[in-house]
């Protein structure tokens, strides 16, 4: 059973992880400031199989404005996007693309 509302169209800003594999491969196709950026948000989770690059919480209120606020978050995303479109990783890309809802409906199928 799906029931949908009317946040069918927010697309995430930043994923809450990705396959660790795949961010080591969006990190090859994207400038060196962008790459750092993702370096400090994302971390290498191994507890995961496959491994997972998970994003981590803001340390604290201000960093947590900055991340929503100030724009990280929306840089976080174009980063990711870029990587994985230059890298081919049409899979990434779509997900990059999917609102909140759709990800929900597709990890529900799973």
């Amino acid at each position: 059973l799906f029931l949908s509302t009317d946040r069918y169209g927010w697309v995430p800003d930043a994923p809450a992880w990705i396959p660790a594999e795949e961010f080591e491969t969006v990190l090859q196709h994207i400038s060196d400031a962008d790459a750092l950026l993702l370096q400090d948000w994302y971390k290498e989770d191994r507890s995961f199989l496959p491994p997972r690059a998970l994003l981590r919480p803001p340390a604290d209120s201000a960093e947590t404005k900055v991340f929503w606020e100030g724009g990280k978050a929306k840089k976080i995303r174009a980063g990711l996007l870029e990587g994985a479109e230059k890298a081919g990783l049409v899979q990434l890309t779509s997900q990059l693309l999917m609102s909140a809802t759709e990800l929900e409906v597709q990890l529900a199928m799973k």
